[in-house]
């Protein structure tokens, strides 16, 4: 996804939930180039601010299947990347500009993103 924010007086995130077959919202293992380190249903590939400001960033999240092995990240990772649980039948990606109405006070900050998508990748 290609991201852009006018100033940084807020925070972005990109992240994503995943859901089992009943649609019930259930954990990812987060990934490092070491084995899998931690689990959450909060996840997010990436977070902060895109310096400098008004300028377009590419921002990349990856999600591993969970029988993948050990793995290195990719050269255009972001902070974090996951592994889904096996029982993951749904994936949705989700994205904010924290701090600006209606989550906090800082009125002002513009986020654009563009071309958000999932796309499987055969390993």
């Amino acid at each position: 996804m290609w991201i852009k924010q006018s100033n940084t007086d807020s925070s972005l995130y990109f992240g994503f939930d995943s859901y089992n077959s009943a649609k019930t919202e259930i954990s990812a293992k987060e990934s490092s180039s070491s084995p899998v380190i931690g689990s959450s249903t909060n996840y997010y590939f990436w977070y902060g601010d895109i310096l400098p400001s008004n300028t377009w960033r590419k921002i990349t999240g990856y999600i591993f299947p969970c029988n993948q092995p050990t793995w290195t990240n990719p050269s255009d990772t972001t902070y974090s990347n996951y592994y889904m649980d096996c029982s993951t039948a749904y994936l949705r990606i989700r994205f904010l500009n924290y701090d600006a109405p209606p989550y906090g006070t800082s009125i002002g900050t513009t986020a654009w993103y563009a071309l958000p998508r999932i796309e499987e990748v055969n390993l």
